[in-house]
């Protein structure tokens, strides 16, 4: 994967796969709360008024939209939100898979960049027309980030393309 001109890491790569449970002493329950609620800090802040906040959306835009395009029309999986709004900068395309164990596993087994939510927060309540679990288990988060090449996202693409029902 090449981030701003330096090449990171050989494609494709290892990525561990995901633990088949949630342990609620992960990192998740290590999470500082009172310092999550804090503003952000002066380095942050002049990071984010510095940036190229029109590349970063035309990028992100551009290999969103790729990604849309390439999965219309295709059997057992859609783009959840197959148009972007104006000003959207998008960090990931949610793609509904069918099948999405076994699609999952092996993209995250590829190294392709693709998250989902993976546990749920222990004593989430099964509430009458909530998709939320149902989601969790279908979207797939293909990752869109603003610095992938052109290769890297038609990897990607070829990638998640490959588990596509004929």
């Amino acid at each position: 994967l090449t981030v701003t001109g330096v090449q990171t890491c050989a494609l494709p790569i290892s990525a561990a796969p995901a633990p088949e449970t949630f342990d609620p002493n992960s990192n998740y329950a290590r999470i500082d709360m009172a310092l999550s609620h804090r503003a952000p800090s002066r380095v942050t802040v002049d990071t984010t008024q510095r940036s190229s906040r029109g590349r970063v959306t035309a990028q992100r835009r551009r290999h969103y939209l790729a990604m849309v395009e390439a999965v219309s029309g295709r059997a057992g999986v859609r783009a959840l939100v197959p148009e972007l709004p104006a000003q959207a900068a998008p960090y990931v395309m949610p793609l509904w898979v069918d099948q999405p164990d076994p699609a999952y596993r092996t993209l995250r087994e590829r190294g392709v960049p693709v998250s989902r939510w993976d546990w749920l927060w222990p004593g989430v309540p099964d509430m009458p027309g909530d998709q939320g679990k149902t989601w969790s288990h279908h979207v797939l988060q293909v990752h869109c980030h603003q610095d992938m090449t052109d290769e890297d996202r038609d990897w990607v693409i070829g990638s998640v393309l490959a588990l596509c029902e004929r």
